[in-house]
């Protein structure tokens, strides 16, 4: 059996915290001021995720004479 890979990212941002109010926000970048009232938490994520796997689909498609008869007509009309 073969081993699966996996795929790791790892996220940065920061969580800012409104403590007054209680609600947060997420930012990419530490701004350089906030208000008296927030605070800025540090979050760093690694993910790992399996690589999804390549589904591949197999079939027969069969068509009846007449009906191969008709697509090639229609071929040559054109």
């Amino acid at each position: 059996m073969t081993e699966e890979k996996k795929i790791e990212k790892l996220f940065k941002t920061w969580i800012i915290l409104n403590y007054k109010t209680g609600q947060f926000r997420v930012i990419k970048k530490l701004v350089k001021s906030l208000n008296p009232s927030e605070i800025a938490i540090d979050l760093s994520l690694n993910v790992t995720l399996p690589k999804p796997a390549v589904l591949v689909a197999k079939g027969n498609v069969e068509l009846s004479s007449a009906k191969m008869a008709s697509m090639t007509l229609e071929e040559l009309e054109e």
